[in-house]
This record gives structure tokens, sequence and C-alpha cells, in this order.
């Protein structure tokens, strides 16, 4: 008795098991369009290797205006065009930092996160469209040196470039942020006019 009562635990549990990875294998839930062809790692082979990337912060310790930050990318697409990679941030005012990059191609836009190695609460988020040239313009959410979000238009480069460089095309850049109107606050005396 004792032991078809084992038998049955134990067969249940590798059918839940065996159902369970099979699930996984059929169904695996995206929330960005797929882009999976034979070539599609072929399609992005130019994306993997070394980029510089620049884009502004700010830090009230050496300046009221935006700070200028250039970091030097190595990055590897994976399978299921999977990216992963190093930066490090070449910032002459603080210590240098290094993040590790994670992210996947999806809908033609490499959408990535980066943690910093020293220090895992630093973390940052990208966004960047248009990724079959050797330059693509995109975006970060991040805190600053004084720990206040922000967004920033960001460029990556496979060529490293001059700040009057990146400026130019910054200005050229389609990087919007927008801000809720104005709103007016009804009180109890506005109600009554």
């Amino acid at each position: 008795m004792v032991e078809s009562i084992i038998a049955s635990v134990v067969s249940a549990a590798i059918t839940g098991l065996a159902g369970w990875y099979l699930k996984g294998l059929l169904t695996r839930e995206e929330y960005l369009p797929s882009y999976h062809t034979e070539t599609a790692k072929f399609d992005y082979k130019n994306f993997g290797g070394d980029w510089f990337l620049y884009h502004f912060t700010g830090d009230s310790k050496i300046s009221k205006k935006p700070v200028f930050v250039s970091s030097k990318l190595k990055l590897q697409i994976r399978s299921g065009l999977i990216v992963e990679g190093t930066e490090h941030v070449q910032v002459d005012h603080r210590k240098r930092l290094e993040y590790r990059i994670r992210g996947e191609i999806r809908a033609g836009q490499f959408h990535f996160s980066a943690i910093c190695v020293h220090d895992p609460s630093e973390v940052y988020t990208g966004m960047f469209p248009n990724l079959l040239d050797d330059e693509a313009t995109g975006a970060i959410v991040a805190r600053d040196y004084d720990r206040v979000l922000f967004t920033s238009p960001a460029l990556m480069s496979k060529s490293e470039l001059t700040f009057e460089q990146v400026a130019e095309r910054f200005r050229s850049a389609k990087v919007k942020l927008h801000s809720p109107p104005p709103v007016k606050r009804v009180t109890q005396s506005t109600k009554a006019s």
C-alpha cells in the first residue's frame, strides 16, 4: 500500500515537471515582437564588439550644467539576440565605474539594463533603435551623481568621437521628454464660482 502511494507521488512529480518544462519551451512569454529567423544573429553581427557610449548626467559638486560622460562598451550577442557585455565609464572627476550590461534586441531595438559592479544599487536602463548603422541614438534613464532621476539622449558609436562631434549629433537627435501639463487645483471656492 505504501509503495503504491509513493509510486503515485513520484509519477505525479515527474509528470508535473515534464509538463512544466514543455510548456516553458512551447509558450515563451514575450512583451516585445519576436525577430527569430535563421539569419537574425547574422543581421546584427556588427552590433557585437567595441562601442563608445556618450550621454550627459548631473553632478552639482562640479557644475550646475549637465556633465558630459563617455564610456567604452564591449558587447556580445548570444543566442536569441540576447546581448551581454561590460561598460567602463571614463569620467575624470569621479572614480571610474564599471557596469555589467544585459539586454536584448527586439523589433530592431536594443533594450538593456546596466548594473554597477562596485555598487549593485546603481542601475540604469537604456533603449537604442536603428542598430544596423555604426551609430545609434537613443535614451537612458538613470540616477545622476546627486541621486536624482534623469533621462538623457545617448549615442552609441563604433568610433571614438570628440565632445563637439557628439554635441552636433545630439542637436539633430529626436529625443523628447514629455512632462504633464500644469494642473489647476480644484477647491471648494473655485467650485462655488
